[in-house]
């Protein structure tokens, strides 16, 4: 999660986390285990109730952050986890 200009900072989650955050705050999801995964997005405000905030630096509507307008500080964080992950889960045979 990241407020814009200021740095990433990264919370690990795992089953029953709940993470909350604030009003105007970037964040992304990403699981790098080998079993998937579900998680529950709730908000309050939209297009039909509008709290007139937006992110129109990522994106068409600012909704969400495509992985052309990712930063790449991020992908590279998940990269090196995607592959420290992978490797510990490899089979000793």
């Amino acid at each position: 999660m990241w407020e814009q200009g200021h740095k990433i900072d990264r919370y690990d989650w795992k089953v029953g986390t709940m993470i909350s955050p604030s009003a105007m705050i970037y964040h992304q999801h990403f699981n790098t285990e080998k079993e998937p995964v579900r998680y529950l997005a709730l908000r309050y405000g939209g297009r039909k109730h509008s709290m007139g905030e937006s992110f129109h630096q990522y994106g068409e509507t600012g909704e969400q952050i495509e992985y052309e307008d990712e930063d790449p500080i991020i992908r590279k964080m998940f990269m090196e986890e995607r592959k420290r992950t992978t490797l510990f889960r490899r089979s000793p045979h």
